[in-house]
């Protein structure tokens, strides 16, 4: 454990300690880095970070820890204020492949002179960056669609808890020199969200897919209430589906399943994840069966057999308000002749409804056909910044033209 005193990185708050006593003027917040998830200070931790934040509390981060692979580290930090924590942020960090964002941006046609010289700087950049490989501070999860960097105290500003952030992180790049850019990930775009504040501190935002998110009526008390709420077409697509995949069987697997059948669940979770062109990691091969250890009832996953072969696999994170569905595998040539992808998105729309919760987190990824089970994309911005003030000027252009692939919005619901 390292502790730092942060006068100069971490401002003292206003709103902050307006809540506190007067005395309070004069406390120089400091914060606590830890390399473990083991060496944080359980009590501390766990009483600032409340239930509503599962993925920032102790059994998620210590099931990713467990499954890591070895070029995946974590910075977790507690930040202190007059002896009380009011903050807690969590990083990654891992060796980035630039080239994997190059599918997604575009240069658009120069409207003056300026604009040609930066979409030239815009183009060497894309170039240079095919072969280049960076260690990137990661706020959040990259195993995640759902916000998950930081929680603060101060739950009125938004301002406050993203500053914090930022400032964390700028204080860990000094720190650690390896590091040569950071990104902070997934922020709904809100009215709330200080997008302003991050750019003034040097960071350039862009859009990856947005995250698709069913948000389940309360009258929806079974499956089939859920299917008369659709029209007719897609009533028929979801009853079709099923019978497409009728030959197959489906079961929810036992911590000791996991295990055993942990390597093929890898092999399909890889036949998946190779199409996904903004995966930045690989979530290792025990990656369920630690998850699994670690989060118990809460991770589900589900097994699904054609006669005696295990043909796909998904698994869901269950919370206090909402279902996360979370990766899933499947052989590509069983999708196309029995449709299971669309099987198991109704069978996670099932387990939603009947664990009462009140919206699906579903991801970013498969759009078109999510919103065909009711999902609505919500936007969520990314931001990075590149060490080296030169490059991270350049890279401007390029995240000002990321595009993403365009799909057509389905409205499945009367």
């Amino acid at each position: 454990m390292r502790t730092i005193s942060c006068q100069q990185a971490l401002p003292s708050t206003t709103s902050l300690i307006s809540e506190q006593s007067p005395s309070t003027d004069a406390v120089i917040p400091v914060f606590h880095i830890y390399g473990k998830v083991s060496d944080i200070p359980f009590r501390d931790w766990q009483d600032l970070v409340p239930i509503t934040h599962p993925f920032l509390r102790y059994d998620f981060l210590a099931g990713i820890e467990a499954a890591a692979q070895s070029e995946l580290e974590f910075r977790y930090v507690l930040v202190y204020q007059n002896d009380r924590p009011v903050c807690f942020a969590y990083f990654q960090l891992l060796t980035f492949e630039v080239s994997r964002t190059l599918a997604y941006s575009s240069v658009e046609k120069a409207k003056g002179g300026l604009e040609k010289i930066r979409n030239l700087f815009a183009l060497g950049f894309k170039q240079l960056s095919k072969n280049w490989q960076a260690k990137l501070l990661i706020g959040g999860n990259v195993f995640l669609s759902s916000e998950g960097s930081h929680y603060h105290l101060d739950t009125e500003n938004s301002k406050t808890g993203i500053q914090s952030l930022i400032q964390i992180a700028q204080e860990l790049k000094k720190r650690e020199k390896k590091i040569k850019g950071i990104l902070l990930k997934d922020f709904y775009q809100t009215d709330e969200h200080p997008q302003e504040l991050i750019s003034e501190a040097g960071f350039h935002s862009f859009l990856a897919e947005p995250n698709m998110l069913l948000h389940l009526k309360t009258e929806w008390k079974s499956f089939e209430d859920y299917l008369a709420a659709m029209s007719s077409k897609y009533r028929q697509r979801a009853r079709s589906a099923y019978k497409k995949s009728q030959a197959i069987t489906s079961r929810e697997l036992s911590m000791d399943e996991v295990e055993k059948l942990q390597p093929k669940i890898y092999e399909l979770f890889k036949d998946v994840i190779r199409k996904n062109k903004f995966a930045v990691a690989d979530a290792g091969p025990m990656y369920f069966t630690e998850l699994k250890r670690a989060l118990g009832s809460k991770l589900r996953i589900d097994a699904y057999y054609l006669e005696d072969e295990l043909v796909a696999f998904m698994s869901t994170i269950k919370n206090s308000e909402h279902l996360e569905a979370h990766f899933l595998g499947f052989h590509p040539d069983m999708n196309r002749s029995h449709k299971i992808y669309q099987r198991i998105l109704y069978d996670i729309v099932r387990q939603g409804i009947q664990a009462q919760l009140s919206y699906i987190s579903f991801g970013r990824t498969a759009l078109e056909i999510k919103s065909c089970v009711g999902a609505i994309p919500h936007d969520m911005n990314i931001y990075l910044k590149l060490s080296n003030s030169f490059f991270n000027r350049v890279a401007a252009p390029i995240m000002r033209n990321i595009r993403m692939d365009s799909w057509q919005m389905r409205h499945p619901f009367k």
